[in-house]
């Protein structure tokens, strides 16, 4: 029986992971109003004074002149945001965050929103949905879905953990086609038509040198 040289196919899979930063403590400057500091993670998803979210401005000249606003100024790179208070921002006596979205793939190369999925999630690591019920049951149930990891033997991980905030962030896992040539170039599925499968938040991180563990709790958890 010969042996088939034509594609195979099999499924991709994409961790999105909303890490933040504390921003408070950085080196600001003004300007008209607003304040601006250098953004190297890109366009943030969201900007958060005191744990309220602040508002995207259209402009940097509505971000100068409104406050509770933020914008991202994408050709130089900086962030601007124009406090609810006339503080400066890295005086530390508010808490101003930034959240930006980071993408993990089981395969590569993919690409998420104009941003390069890392090959970091182990395929293995990928349990099933369960369910229980908390110990102190008050007519709801609590979904967990086991723990993801993500491959750390480069030590990838080991600054970040310490730079950036990853507990009790939200998280989603998408799935999408991935077929492989008689060469074996992957060719993915485009991002937007990935599948969410599963949306909710990271919990307790265990890192080794070889992975971090990271578990994790389902949105539709029932909170009392």
């Amino acid at each position: 029986m010969p042996i088939s040289t034509g594609p195979r196919f099999s499924f991709a899979l994409v961790l999105v992971w909303e890490p933040s930063r504390r921003i408070d403590t950085a080196a600001w400057t003004e300007d008209e109003g607003a304040w601006y500091i250098a953004h190297p993670e890109g366009e943030p998803s969201k900007v958060e004074e005191e744990g309220v979210e602040l508002t995207e401005a259209v402009s940097q000249a509505a971000c100068q002149s409104t406050a509770a606003t933020w914008f991202f100024d994408s050709v130089n790179g900086r962030l601007y945001v124009h406090p609810t208070t006339s503080k400066v921002p890295s005086c530390g006596d508010f808490f101003l965050l930034s959240s930006f979205f980071e993408y993990y793939a089981s395969h590569s190369p993919i690409i998420c929103n104009g941003k390069y999925a890392s090959p970091r999630l182990l395929m293995d690591s990928i349990p099933e949905i369960s369910i229980s019920i908390s110990a102190y049951h008050q007519g709801g149930t609590q979904q967990g879905f086991g723990t993801v990891k993500l491959a750390n033997a480069d030590g990838f991980f080991d600054s970040r953990l310490s730079t950036y905030i990853y507990e009790a962030k939200f998280m989603q896992l998408k799935i999408g086609n991935v077929s492989f040539s008689a060469s074996g170039m992957a060719m993915v599925t485009a991002y937007g038509d990935y599948q969410t499968i599963w949306s909710g938040w990271s919990g307790d991180i265990q890192w080794t040198d070889e992975f971090i563990a990271i578990s994790t709790e389902d949105l539709r958890r029932i909170k009392g």
